[in-house]
């Protein structure tokens, strides 16, 4: 069990809208990965420690920088490559371990499905998503059978018309790997 403060509430998930504040680590893992909850990831940043997480990231990925904390107003930017997200994701999703067998589980089932798995069944899946306000990104895992694609699609859209049509494409992108998996 671990105690989430008051003080280290931000917006943007499910901790933010809950009274309780104490919860098992699983728990926050899974929030971070399954609502993409900003409070839940900022947690963990903090549980391993900013400093070492940052650097730890700039060791394993040559496209992944932390340089702050989730919903924090600084001129210091997060950022990561397509080819990065797909190379967390694979690692995640290879890892038997009980830590792996959580965040396996919270990406099957991931609360936001409006971009690569809009039109798709449910079960066919792993995925990752995440929004700012200018941003829609997914990476994802599409299977059918043993078959699958690994997928990512990042987008910057500057008003709601091209963000209409980014997710309009994602979906499409989406839809047409499983057809291509199905056959159908």
């Amino acid at each position: 069990m671990v105690h989430v403060p008051e003080d280290k509430i931000v917006e943007g998930g499910i901790l933010c809208h809950l009274a309780q504040r104490d919860w098992m680590m699983r728990d926050i893992l899974d929030l971070m990965l399954s609502d993409s909850d900003n409070t839940a990831t900022n947690f963990l940043i903090d549980f391993i420690g900013f400093a070492k997480m940052a650097a730890w990231f700039e060791a394993e990925f040559a496209h992944l920088h932390l340089g702050r904390y989730l919903m924090e107003v600084t001129d210091r930017e997060n950022y990561l490559s397509a080819e990065t997200a797909l190379e967390l994701l694979e690692r995640l999703l290879a890892d038997p371990s009980p830590f792996g067998q959580v965040c396996q589980k919270a990406l099957f089932y991931q609360e936001s499905v409006n971009k690569l798995l809009q039109d798709l069944p449910e079960g066919c899946s792993y995925s990752k998503t995440g929004e700012l306000e200018d941003t829609e990104h997914d990476a994802a895992r599409i299977f059918a059978g043993d078959s699958y694609y690994d997928i990512c699609f990042m987008s910057h859209y500057t008003g709601l018309e091209e963000r209409e049509q980014i997710l309009l494409a994602q979906n499409a992108v989406g839809k047409l790997a499983y057809q291509d998996l199905t056959g159908k």
